[in-house]
């Protein structure tokens, strides 16, 4: 099966990501990555 990210979903990785990436920009990058490699 083929996830298709909706602009909405991208604006929601990308608002984790900055909020994250506020303290820990390396932990931030491992989140966004493990959310889309579940996502494959």
């Amino acid at each position: 099966m083929k996830a298709h990210w909706t602009i909405n979903a991208i604006s929601h990785l990308a608002n984790i990501y900055e909020y994250i990436g506020l303290n820990s920009p390396t932990y931030a990058k491992r989140t966004v990555d493990k959310i889309t490699r579940r996502s494959e």
